[in-house]
């Protein structure tokens, strides 16, 4: 097996052909190096750390490229048998040889990535890890045992924004502090006088994730815990040999759903300046400022099996292997097992009462 350094080449441009023997180059999982499914020859790079800044700021987006967005076909062409074709996604292969397709464009308007959370579990792992999850589920129907879903996994990175912001907060609440009061029959009950509150709070809220595509609400909760530090500065070789889907929230949606995010975030400081043994929150009035935000790929293993007539989809995050999704289940046995645990209970309870009878 040979070597290469691709470390001074230029990484807005991926070139995925085996300098050796001109096949294929695939990213390997956990490293910073394609190889060939072929000749096995290795090309490393240089794999460096996310930048320390909070990326675009949004102001000068809205004003200057939010209007330039329009459609996110771009050209691509294949390094396999060259064929030349217009596709939606940042990375994907040929449909006619199965080589991986290079952008010749970009998409006009398009925010490019600015770092990436590089695929850690390898497919072999990633099978395993869906074989096990499947193995493991005790109310799914019994057909799940002869899915073969796992063949089919796809290596997709998902896009993700990454938004910062600075908050000042004004509001107005009340107080609760208890207190134990006599009653006239001797007996002592708490009870809680309340004290208008007001003022103001502020604070720096950086790297809230949304997702930067539409999928299901469930995956995208799998994704959580994404912290900034996990991901390194994107350079395209870590797209080889997988598919990257484009951004279909733009900024200013992403910009809006992160703002509901940090708004919990807010009112639990508030909770705290309002102070006391309860807190009533009346009104928060909040402004936003020096905003910005970044786009950010995260890697997924993505399975769909389809059951009853219907499409069952299965992700496994390709940085940790937890395998996250739904499968159908077996009534029957989900009843008669919940049947039983419920008579263990009520034999229990019952033998109890004879026994201290």
């Amino acid at each position: 097996m040979t070597s290469h350094d691709a470390s001074r080449e230029p990484t807005g441009h991926l070139t995925t052909r085996c300098p050796a023997c001109s096949a294929q180059l695939a990213y390997v999982p956990g490293t910073a190096s394609m190889r060939c499914g072929s000749c096995g020859t290795e090309v490393t790079f240089t794999q460096g750390a996310a930048s320390t800044g909070t990326g675009q700021a949004y102001d000068s987006w809205a004003t200057q490229d939010a209007a330039r967005v329009g459609g996110t076909s771009v050209t691509m062409r294949c390094e396999g048998c060259g064929a030349v074709t217009e596709n939606d996604s940042m990375s994907t292969t040929c449909q006619f040889c199965a080589s991986h397709l290079v952008a010749l464009t970009g998409a006009p308007g398009m925010v490019a990535p600015d770092a990436v959370l590089p695929f850690a579990v390898t497919p072999a792992a990633a099978r395993e890890k869906f074989r096990a999850w499947i193995n493991h589920q005790f109310f799914g129907v019994k057909a799940l045992k002869n899915i073969n879903a796992e063949e089919s996994l796809v290596g997709t990175y998902l896009p993700y924004w990454s938004v910062s912001a600075t908050t000042e907060s004004y509001f107005e609440g009340q107080r609760g502090v208890d207190h134990e009061e006599e009653r006239s029959n001797g007996v002592k009950e708490t009870v809680t006088h309340w004290y208008p509150r007001s003022g103001s709070v502020s604070g720096t809220y950086e790297d809230t994730f949304v997702p930067g595509k539409e999928v299901d609400l469930n995956l995208a909760v799998a994704i959580g815990g994404l912290k900034m530090k996990d991901f390194v500065a994107y350079r395209p070789e870590y797209l080889a040999g997988f598919s990257t889907a484009r951004y279909d929230i733009d900024p200013a949606n992403a910009v809006e759903s992160a703002k509901s995010k940090i708004v919990n975030q807010i009112r639990g400081r508030v909770n705290s300046a309002i102070g006391g043994d309860h807190q009533k929150i009346e009104n928060i009035q909040t402004a936003y400022s020096d905003v910005s935000f970044r786009l950010v790929l995260v890697p997924v293993w993505m399975a769909t099996f389809v059951f009853g007539g219907k499409r069952w989809p299965i992700l496994i995050s390709g940085r940790t292997g937890s395998v996250y999704g739904k499968v159908p289940v077996n009534r029957f046995k989900m009843f008669v097992t919940t049947a039983a645990m419920f008579a263990v209970v009520v034999g229990g309870v019952l033998l109890a009462m004879k026994l201290f009878s």
